[in-house]
């Protein structure tokens, strides 16, 4: 068959009996597919890393299951690859080739585990990283900033140790979440203040034993500001009313003194 996209997402299907594999097995010239929503409860087909052509997968909320087959990733026209919301899916990131044109990968709440590889920086055109709540440890690569288009880094809920590496260089991004994970106490004095593009940091438990607040004073565009369960001590900055563009401030169970009401 020469179809080249499908999408049948966001419908109340149950694509059981026949099942997936049934559905897509004749489809090798498809560039687009989008069963997002639907009801798959079934393993990611082997074969789908023999459709050279797909562009997009979006197989996010399907119930799927069992080891998503890691060559998947080396699709060579691939840009988007979206699995999230599948708890039962599992699977570990491969090491990347530079020839990769992945622009967003989604595998939040995913049974995804094992290390972030050092080669994910070959993903030069990668804008979009939510690994989110899923099962990932060993340390953030060092060569993560090497990411320079990402506009969105989202970490948050694994289990990450380590220091986390300065990541002034990502100056594009919009979204940083790096909360609950197992970060060593350090420093982000020295590069968090740089990241004039952020509307949205999420630095919850993250060990941080720091008078912060004062260095997110220049970051205008933040509507949200995250930073709970932490060692975070000083007092709220009467620079802090420069942040117009604020919605949320969560700074719950910190070590904060002195008055903030005036400021509000």
């Amino acid at each position: 068959m020469l179809l080249s996209s499908l999408d049948l997402s966001r419908n109340p299907l149950k694509l059981q009996n026949p099942g997936l594999e049934y559905l897509l097995k004749n489809m090798t010239s498809l560039e687009f597919l989008d069963l997002s929503g639907d009801d798959i409860s079934s393993s990611v087909p082997r074969f789908l890393a023999n459709f050279s052509s797909l562009r997009h997968i979006k197989l996010r909320d399907c119930q799927l299951r069992d080891e998503f087959p890691s060559a998947v990733f080396h699709l060579p026209k691939l840009k988007h690859l979206s699995m999230g919301n599948n708890s039962n899916l599992t699977g570990f990131l491969p090491e990347f080739h530079n020839t990769s044109l992945l622009e967003k990968l989604y595998l939040f709440s995913t049974g995804f585990a094992g290390i972030i590889p050092e080669s994910i920086s070959n993903l030069n055109h990668l804008k979009v990283l939510s690994l989110q709540s899923c099962h990932f440890s060993g340390h953030i690569p060092g060569s993560l900033p090497n990411l320079t288009q990402l506009t969105y880094l989202g970490l948050s809920k694994n289990e990450l140790a380590g220091l986390v590496p300065s990541l002034v260089s990502l100056s594009k991004l919009t979204i940083l979440d790096l909360a609950y994970n197992k970060f060593e106490k350090g420093s982000m004095y020295g590069w968090i203040n740089k990241l004039t593009n952020l509307n949205e940091l999420y630095l919850d438990s993250m060990n941080i034993h720091d008078e912060i607040l004062p260095y997110l004073a220049n970051l205008t565009k933040l509507s949200i500001v995250s930073m709970s369960q932490n060692f975070i001590y000083g007092s709220i900055p009467s620079s802090f009313t420069n942040l117009t563009q604020l919605i949320v401030i969560d700074l719950k169970i910190n070590q904060l003194q002195g008055q903030y009401l005036a400021l509000f």
